[in-house]
Parts: structure tokens; sequence; C-alpha cells
């Protein structure tokens, strides 16, 4: 049976829109490219950070994000000891790919993947902004002892032990049967999520830093906020998933600029 309005059917309701020209101050926000997949749920926890640390009136004061969750790159920490292939390439692909996309600037929800920043700042236009840089940059003017729980690959190319000497602070890492134990627990975390097993070994590994004087936990690997906050700590922990996303919002909503990537934009801060 044929209908006998037939423009109901045919017409296209776009026409009946009317077209005005509005300002979007929204679209002056810069761009962020999201080299992810370090791991999958890492980068999620990073992009949903992103959007609850956002201000909005609106749906559309929300942050433009590009996200490559890329997990087929080689295990950097492999790379690092000189047992798997680099992950290089793919890390460069990922930062080319956002920046044609539009991305103004890149982050990368990963520690360990910031022992190749360099490499990966020189092959595009775009800057980096540092996950290690921004949490070092992050820690209180008092803090004397810094414990960092960090992967394998993060601690063999010294990305936070360097950041925390050239500010003048002391920080101790886990022992060797403790970085062990973590390293299984980040693979565990990365493969089957976390659970209460999972959320009672990291803050025992934590509560070891603790009790060895650290005045604050660095969380130095992105998994480790999936099964570690504050509550289960005596001490403040750093949480550099949070960092990042808190400094991309503010590069992205031009509340700060953008800075200048590299260990040598470290202020030195002298302890008394």
């Amino acid at each position: 049976m044929v209908a006998e309005n037939q423009d109901c059917y045919t017409s296209d309701p776009l026409n009946s829109i009317r077209q005005v020209s509005i300002p979007l101050p929204y679209t002056e926000d810069k761009v962020i490219g999201v080299i992810g997949g370090l791991g999958p749920a890492a980068t999620m926890d990073f992009c949903n950070r992103i959007i609850r640390l956002t201000p909005t009136r609106c749906e559309q004061d929300h942050l433009r994000l590009l996200i490559d969750n890329n997990p087929k790159a080689p295990d950097r920490n492999l790379a690092l000891a000189g047992k798997g292939l680099s992950p290089l390439s793919m890390f460069v692909q990922s930062a080319h790919f956002l920046q044609q996309g539009g991305a103004d600037f890149l982050v990368m929800p990963c520690n360990t993947a910031h022992a190749f920043a360099e490499q990966i700042t020189s092959s595009v236009t775009i800057p980096l902004v540092n996950i290690v840089d921004e949490t070092v940059l992050a820690l209180a003017q008092d803090v004397k002892k810094v414990g960092v729980l960090a992967a394998d690959g993060c601690l063999a190319a010294d990305l936070y032990q360097r950041r925390l000497r050239r500010a003048g602070l002391d920080f101790i890492c886990l022992d060797r049967a403790a970085q062990a134990d973590f390293m299984g627990l980040i693979y565990q975390i990365k493969q089957c999520g976390v659970d209460a097993a999972t959320r009672c070994r990291m803050q025992a590994l934590s509560q070891m830093l603790q009790n060895n004087g650290a005045d604050v936990v660095i969380a130095g690997c992105t998994e480790v906020p999936l099964a570690l906050d504050e509550s289960g700590l005596s001490v403040p922990l750093i949480d550099s998933t949070e960092i990042l996303a808190r400094r991309a919002v503010a590069y992205a909503k031009n509340q700060v600029s953008l800075p200048v990537v590299g260990i040598d934009s470290l202020p030195l801060i002298v302890n008394a």
C-alpha cells in the first residue's frame, strides 16, 4: 500500500534545518594525539581521566582526542633489555598518523615508552608531552625521598632516576626480588585485569617503599593506578596517569603554553 504523502519519506530533513552562523569558541582547543595501546586498559584509563578533568558546560566543551590504540608494538621492556625487537618504528608510525590526522601535540600514557621519546619527537613537528618530566615537576617542594614503582625498562633507561637526581631528590626503588614480583604483576594486569588479590599485592609492594623511608610513591607505570590508589597508602601517591591527563587538558585548553620537551627543561630544585 502506497502512503499518500510521499514527501514524508523522500524529502531531505536537513533542508528544513535553518542554517545559521554561530561562533564556536571551543574550536580554539588543541587536539590531543594519543600514542596508545601500551597497554590498552591504561590508555582507556587515561582517556577517561581526560573526560573527567575537562571543564565543561556542554558536550562541545570536551576535547578532541585522536587515539591510536595499538597494542601490536613489540614489548618495550624486552627491547630495552636487548632481548626483543624495538618498538620505535611503530611509535614513530603512530606519531605520524596522529599528526597527519590533525593532532596539535602528542601524549603517550606509558612511562617506559618514553625511553624512545627523543626519537619520536625528532620524527614529527608537533611536541610530545613527556609523562616523566611532568610527574617529577609535580612533586611538592618539601619532598625528601621518592619511592619509584616503575617497570624494568623504565628503570634501565634511567628515566626517573636522572630526573630526580637533577631535581636534587633522593629516591628508592624495589629490590631485585620485589621488582621481579612487580613485573609479573604488571603483565598480569595487562593480560587479565585487576582483582582483589592484584590490589593487595600492589599495595604490599608500595608499602615496601614506604617502609624504606619514601615520603611519596610515584606510580611510574600506567598499569599501577589500575590496581592502587591513595586509600591503601599512608604517603601521597603521585599518579603519572592523572598528572599527564591533567596537564594535557591544560595544554589543550590553552591554559598554559606547551613545554619545551626534554630533561633540560626541568628546573633544578634545591631542598633545604
